[in-house]
């Protein structure tokens, strides 16, 4: 939740004993929620890898012709399309397993969050009232797929959340505290991209296939007015009061934080208000787009194909979304002497291998392999405050680090890929600023918005590590050559945000004479004050000195707590070096930021000529 837009809690309402477990407590739910968050992304990713093996099974590769055919053991389907006899329900002329360009729409018109579903997600909610949000999805994109078969695509989506209720406790006075409930005012539309993979899992007849649809992405949450209700107690007077009352006063009135006072509806014990969108939102400025789908896809003509889909869709479930996916130039390419299964006489004659001939050095057929990689640097542009917590929004952000990967994949010498890595990721230097609780500066009435905010700066003691596990699919884009591949290499998956302790320094002014002071002053008292982070917790700030040094461990800065985002979006380059090994040099996004040059080499095993 944005620091800059949630209105935080005051010392004074409580002690500095009470204020620090009141932090711990939340820091603990929020941990909670989020670990769940991850546990659900590594399942996930553990299932579309289970999906992908039980493919390779179930859906033969088609061998090449200078390879001697092989059984597949697994495979209980009738015979291929390729054979001749296969003339009846043969849906085109040359349904080949192979990847053609091709375009996406998509709709998803209703999904929902159920049951206590929103409590994994959504800050400081309760099962007692869990939150509930409606919506529709609208998506456009690029795809690279097979008639019926694998597929990868980035898309353009529209995400509108049309209602929604998220209920959280107010600040505590006491044993009482106000009851905050968010709804909308208007429809909420975010604009974001998205990449998804399809993972085929079994097929029926040669028209209907039925996968596991997984997609991951980022939407920018508007800021836009939505509706707050305060309900009481504590209630007060009028709007510059610090005393709090159990019941509404006869006339007038107000509910909600002293510091931030809302009027009383005449004849009820509740105020009502408008805030920022930016509220409600989990992942402060940014929503993720998450999906994990079962899918059916129907063939229906050539070139076009419909998928129909329900699952999780981020923060719910969807009971029907519909895709519809056209594939250019999939009109018929083999030759009559291919179908017939008869020497091509365009054929070198005699049988004679070229000796760089592409398709005996990158035969087109899937392997099993290993690969490891390293990213020397990575580093976070200036103004990306949306990948951490509470960080100024317009702040620069400084921070680098570097990573490790090893993993197993499933690739073609030069094409298609896809595998799962253990990643170490490592952060060498930060610096993020934050602010601190708002004080009211002396002279001017507590009603009024005009407070002033300590400056906190998070740096690194140590070099942090975060151990995770990605998914990474590569999508070939054109070839030069026999040996070099473009391509584009997408990356999803979850880290471990390590506890490793970190620097937090604050700096005032504003400091106080007590930790029960709602007063600001700019210069230190003579024998010393006190000065507040975004936790509201007080700290002892000596005569002669502007600050303190407090303890933060790193799991403060990451937005989701315990879990580490890991996304990549990358150009990519492989070099055949070998028929079983390729190098692979990448650029691009690597979250939560960029980097210039990533180096992994991949090992095929068994691509021996036989």
């Amino acid at each position: 939740m944005s620091s800059d837009t949630i209105p935080q809690a005051h010392p004074g309402l409580t002690d500095n004993s009470t204020n620090a477990a009141g932090t711990e407590s939340r820091q603990e739910r929020v941990r909670r929620m989020y670990g769940r968050l991850s546990a659900s992304t590594i399942v996930c990713a553990l299932w579309l890898g289970f999906a992908a093996s039980a493919d390779a099974q179930l859906i033969p590769s088609v061998t090449p012709v200078f390879d001697r055919p092989a059984p597949f053991t697994f495979n209980s389907r009738a015979a291929s399309l390729f054979g001749a006899s296969q003339i009846v329900d043969r849906p085109t002329s040359d349904l080949r397993p192979r990847f053609y360009w091709g375009v996406i729409g998509s709709v998803a018109p209703s999904w929902s969050v159920p049951g206590s579903m929103g409590t994994w997600f959504f800050e400081e909610v309760t099962s007692a009232s869990p939150p509930k949000m409606n919506g529709r999805d609208l998506r456009i994109g690029l795809v690279r797929a097979r008639q019926v078969g694998f597929e990868l695509g980035i898309s353009f989506v529209r995400k509108t959340v049309t209602s929604f209720m998220v209920a959280r406790d107010g600040v505590p006075f006491g044993n009482t505290a106000s009851r905050w409930t968010y709804t909308a005012l208007n429809d909420m539309q975010m604009t974001g991209v998205d990449a998804h993979l399809v993972i085929p899992i079994a097929r029926f007849g040669e028209r209907v296939q039925l996968g596991i649809l997984g997609a991951g992405g980022f939407a920018r949450i508007p800021d836009v007015p939505i509706q707050l209700r305060v309900d009481g107690p504590p209630f007060y007077a009028d709007a510059t009061s610090t005393v709090a009352l159990g019941s509404p006063p006869a006339t007038g009135g107000y509910v909600g934080p002293y510091f931030l006072p809302v009027p009383l509806v005449p004849g009820t014990t509740y105020g009502l208000t408008t805030t920022s969108s930016l509220d409600i939102a989990p992942t402060d400025y940014v929503w993720l787009l998450l999906r994990g789908q079962l899918a059916a896809d129907f063939l229906v003509a050539r070139p076009l194909k419909l998928r129909v889909a329900g699952g999780f869709n981020y923060p719910g479930m969807q009971a029907i979304g519909i895709d519809a996916v056209y594939l250019f130039r999939t009109g018929a390419r083999s030759s009559a002497a291919k179908i017939a299964n008869t020497p091509d006489p365009t054929a070198a004659p005699g049988g004679l291998q070229i000796a760089d001939r592409p398709q005996v050095l990158a035969p087109r057929r899937s392997y099993w392999g290993v690969v490891g990689g390293v990213t020397p640097k990575w580093w976070t542009p200036s103004g990306w405050t949306h990948a951490f917590k509470n960080i100024n929004f317009d702040s620069p952000v400084a921070m680098e680090g570097r990573e490790f990967r090893i993993g197993v994949t499933r690739g073609r010498p030069l094409g298609k890929e896809f595998g799962f890595s253990f990643v170490q990721k490592s952060v060498t230097h930060f610096s993020l600023l934050r602010q601190g609780a708002s004080l009211v500066p002396a002279g001017f009435p507590i009603g009024q918005v005009t407070s002033t905010q300590a400056l906190i700066t998070l740096t690194e003691l140590e070099t942090v590590r975060m151990p995770g596990v990605d998914f990474h699919a590569f999508v070939p884009v054109d070839r030069i050559g026999s040996r070099i591949q473009l391509g584009v290499l997408f990356g999803i998956g979850a880290a471990y945000t390590s506890e490793t302790p970190i620097r937090k320094r604050i700096e005032g002014p504003p400091f106080a004479s007590s930790t029960t002071s709602p007063r600001g002053v700019t210069t230190l008292p003579p024998g010393g004050g006190f000065i507040f982070d975004e936790n509201s917790q007080a700290f002892f700030v000596a005569p002669g000195q502007t600050g303190v040094d407090a303890s933060a461990r790193f799991v403060e800065v990451s937005s989701l707590q315990s879990g580490f985002l890991l996304a990549r979006a990358q150009g990519a380059v492989d070099v055949l070096v070998a028929p079983s090994f390729k190098l692979r040099f990448t650029a691009g996004v690597n979250y939560p930021g960029a980097q210039l040059v990533g180096i992994e080499g991949i090992y095929l095993f068994g691509t021996g000529q036989r």
